[in-house]
């Protein structure tokens, strides 16, 4: 593990995260995020602990990854995993388990649309992550 793929990760992460977040919000998927805050959830709660997951998502991501030497198409299938895991842990286990909110099954469309966006958040911080590994601390002369 270096320095470097994590701080990659967690910058590629809260890349990914702000695109996810906004989606997220249009989806009013957002607030409940918030409720592992504070109590009554708001927007900007519901940033602010998003994004955090989303760093440390995205650090864990970077520390995976340079520890299995992925490659470009690797880095985007463990990028879809991640956001997979990342999904089913948030949404789908965390928040229900902290806030007491039913999962909400009837809505079985919505979950796959606020599925669909924690794919491609996973999808967008792997892509990203090739690139800021490999850019992101070189010399310029």
């Amino acid at each position: 593990m270096s320095g470097r793929s994590v701080i990659a990760g967690g910058l590629c992460g809260l890349a990914a995260g702000v695109v996810s977040g906004v989606v997220l919000q249009l989806l009013w998927a957002l607030a409940p995020f918030a409720l592992l805050l504070a109590r009554p959830p708001g927007t900007t709660e519901g940033w602010v602990v998003h994004l955090a997951m989303t760093a440390v998502w995205g650090m864990a991501f970077g520390i995976t990854a340079d520890a299995l030497h992925l490659t470009r198409r690797g880095l985007l299938i463990a990028g879809m995993l991640l956001g997979a895991a990342f999904f089913l842990a948030g949404p789908v286990l965390l928040v229900p388990a902290v806030t007491g909110l039913p999962l909400q099954s009837p809505f079985l469309l919505r979950w796959l649309k606020i599925g669909a966006v924690y794919l491609a958040f996973g999808a967008l911080a792997g892509v990203m992550y090739t690139a800021a590994r490999d850019r992101l601390f070189e010399r310029r002369v």
